[in-house]
């Protein structure tokens, strides 16, 4: 699995469940670290935040579907995500959250 965040103590937090639940997790903190990572490694999912250094997470998602990447996507987003909705389900996003710990009810696209 691929983790794209920019905050590194929810980062530190998800990889260390991730390593709990004997997931491998490679992490990146800007989106040009997250693309460059998802277009050379073969990954079951990608975690990734909309707020990023660097690109953002939907140009991170594009440039990956561009690439023939079709990994599932799993939205980082703690911003009003209704005006996003169309614009990913035009890249096959696969989930949105709130966050990744506060998600009540993730959005499915």
């Amino acid at each position: 699995m691929l983790l794209v965040e920019d905050s590194l103590p929810l980062a530190e937090t998800v990889v260390s469940y991730c390593e709990l639940e004997g997931i491998v997790c490679d992490f990146a903190s800007t989106g040009s670290q997250g693309l460059k990572l998802a277009l050379e490694n073969d990954y079951a999912a990608i975690l990734l935040d909309v707020n990023l250094p660097h690109m953002n997470g939907l140009e991170v998602c594009e440039a990956i579907r561009q690439q023939g990447v079709d990994t599932p996507v799993l939205w980082k987003v703690s911003m009003q995500i209704k005006a996003l909705k169309h614009q990913c389900s035009m890249l096959y996003m696969t989930v949105f959250a709130r966050s990744f710990f506060q998600a009540s009810q993730p959005y499915w696209v």
